[in-house]
Formats: structure tokens, sequence, C-alpha cells
């Protein structure tokens, strides 16, 4: 693409089932503490409970993307900025 600022990532189909499986499990008491060991130098951002909150609705609402994309044995392709 020619961008140095963005990461393209690939997950098979194989990775897809294991990232809906652990999202799955996930509760939200463990994300806290995964969230809040997060280094916020590299993360660029202040780890604030609004931010872990936002964090935690958009990744929920992620669960259900990765459950059709197993259930149809899809890779899946993002990208994202740094």
């Amino acid at each position: 693409i020619g961008e140095e600022d963005y990461i393209i990532s690939l997950k098979t189909p194989h990775e897809v089932a294991d990232i809906y499986e652990y999202l799955y499990k996930l509760e939200e008491f463990q994300f806290r503490d995964l969230y809040f060991k997060i280094d916020k130098e590299k993360y660029g951002f202040d780890l604030t409970e609004d931010d872990f909150e936002y964090t935690w609705a958009v990744l929920s609402e992620t669960v259900k993307f990765w459950e059709l994309a197993t259930e149809r044995k899809l890779s899946v392709i993002f990208t994202v900025d740094q």
C-alpha cells in the first residue's frame, strides 16, 4: 500500500476460530486486568475508566462477527493505523 503507519493483518480460519473462542470466554473483569497492564507510553493515551468502558463495549460487539466468521470458516483481514 505504501503507507508506513498502517498494519495489515490476515487471520486464517483456524486463527479466527481461536480468536472467537478466546473472546467468547473473556469476561469483563479479565479484560479490565489486561487493559490496565497496557504500557500507556506505547498506547499513546491515558488508561482511564471511560476508555476502558468504551474499549470493552467495542470489543464485546465484535464477538458475533468472529462467531459468524468461524462458522463460515472465513479468513479475516483488517488494517490498523498507528
